[in-house]
């Protein structure tokens, strides 16, 4: 019934998409994304349907994973921030609720800043060569460091930096 109200919408003259679940013979079920374009003459009158079929099986899997991980990221108790690598200096792009209540920093006040605030003028610290070597290099390191929340009250961090990289294994956060 969905697929014949579906297409009376389209031969009226609306363009209709819709993802079904489709069976296959095997009994492996896909999803498919439906799209139904009216195709009309020069006057507008619709003369038939076009009727596209997309799979989406997979991007639907990817984009169940990518909302499970963040929101796994978005409740966790750790501290998780995210920095996009360039030569122009590292940004902030990202942190969890965890960063805001630890910090006492909102995501707002801090994207898009070099992450290099929390240390404020503690800068000699034998930990901090260790990241920035680390962020050189584009490569993993554990780095114990004081940082100061958005008060000024100093607290103890242990860093964890993985990079990410890309399709070309270049490091970009």
């Amino acid at each position: 019934r969905a697929v014949e109200g579906s297409l009376t919408r389209a031969v009226a003259g609306e363009t209709l998409t819709y993802v079904r679940v489709h069976r296959r013979r095997s009994g492996k079920t896909r999803d498919v994304e439906v799209s139904l374009v009216p195709h009309r003459d020069a006057d507008g009158r619709v003369l038939g349907i076009y009727i596209l079929a997309l799979d989406v099986t997979q991007r639907r899997r990817q984009e169940r994973a990518l909302r499970l991980r963040n929101r796994a990221l978005d409740s966790s108790v750790n501290s998780v921030m995210i920095i996009e690598l360039s030569d122009a200096g590292n940004r902030i792009v990202y942190v969890n609720p965890s960063f805001e209540r630890i910090t006492g920093y909102a995501a707002a006040e801090v994207l898009g800043k070099s992450p290099s605030f929390m240390h404020g003028d503690d800068i000699d610290q034998p930990g901090l060569e260790n990241l920035r070597a680390a962020l050189r290099d584009r490569s993993e390191t554990t780095a114990r460091l004081r940082n100061y929340r958005r008060d000024g009250s100093m607290f103890w961090v242990e860093l964890r930096v993985a990079p990410v990289l890309d399709e070309q294994g270049r490091a970009t956060h």
